[in-house]
């Protein structure tokens, strides 16, 4: 029916005439209906739209998840926690300490989404090889190339040197190992910190492996961590406003927050 609106601009109001409480719609169409299917999408129309009510005001798009119309993604987050879908618990990975670019990857690491050797050969994308790009030694996928990759596993293993954390990692999902790590912290103010290194690690472990797929730069285990350490620190100091935390303590592991 909106191809055949003549005006697909028109709001709600400009669409019927109110006499009383009776609502008489009315509707501008390009052409008339001519096919049975037209006919019976247009009657289709008509029988929902005895049940809506119109109010006497503005047009505006609203979310049915809270009386006050507004959206916000928190809102959704707890309606899935409160609906149980244990299905999608990557959801609640959310941290406002690291930037939206990295929870969004994040949370596409969780769907299994980013664009790796299995999931492009799925799609029947053809490649040389589908080899992970970086140790070369199996199929890539997300959890192999940000886990059990040999050279996800030294960075991670300083990673938590570095953190004075045990060592995670030892297979699983890229979801695991940050509930994992996340899980070792003991300190409860700590934790929040830690989860955006990890999330920051798993980030910089992607951009690795694109260097290497589209600019041919081999990377090393050393130059991701540099990299790790870098960027937290510049988002300690400038997004979370911790300006107490100096480069030399951030460095040692002395992580003060």
């Amino acid at each position: 029916m909106f191809n055949k609106a003549k005006n697909k601009s028109a709001k709600v109001n400009e669409c019927y005439v109110k006499i009383g409480d009776w609502i008489s719609w009315s509707w501008e169409l390009s052409e008339g209906l001519v096919s049975i299917n037209e006919v019976k999408e247009f009657e289709e129309l008509m029988k929902l739209l005895q049940f809506v009510r119109i109010k006497e005001e503005d047009d505006r798009w609203g979310w049915s998840g809270t009386t006050k119309g507004g959206f916000n993604v928190k809102m959704v987050r707890e309606e899935l926690e409160w609906a149980g879908a244990d299905q999608v618990e990557y959801l609640r990975i959310w941290n406002n300490w690291d930037v939206p670019k990295v929870n969004v990857f994040i949370w596409r690491a969780g769907l299994g989404r980013l664009a790796t050797s299995d999931n492009l050969q799925r799609r029947g994308v053809h490649m040389e090889s589908y080899s992970c790009p970086v140790c070369g030694t199996t199929m890539e996928s997300t959890d192999h190339l940000l886990v059990s990759c040999s050279f996800a596993r030294v960075v991670w293993g300083q990673v938590c040197v570095w953190l004075n954390l045990p060592l995670v990692g030892n297979g699983g999902s890229i979801m695991e190992l940050l509930h994992e790590l996340v899980s070792s912290v003991k300190e409860e103010k700590r934790k929040k910190m830690v989860q955006a290194i990890g999330m920051l690690t798993s980030w910089c472990l992607w951009m690795n492996r694109n260097n290497k797929v589209f600019k041919r730069i081999a990377g090393s285990e050393s130059k991701v961590i540099d990299e790790v350490k870098e960027i937290s620190y510049m988002w300690l100091k400038y997004r979370v406003m911790m300006e107490s935390v100096s480069w030399e303590m951030w460095c040692r592991g002395n992580l003060v927050v």
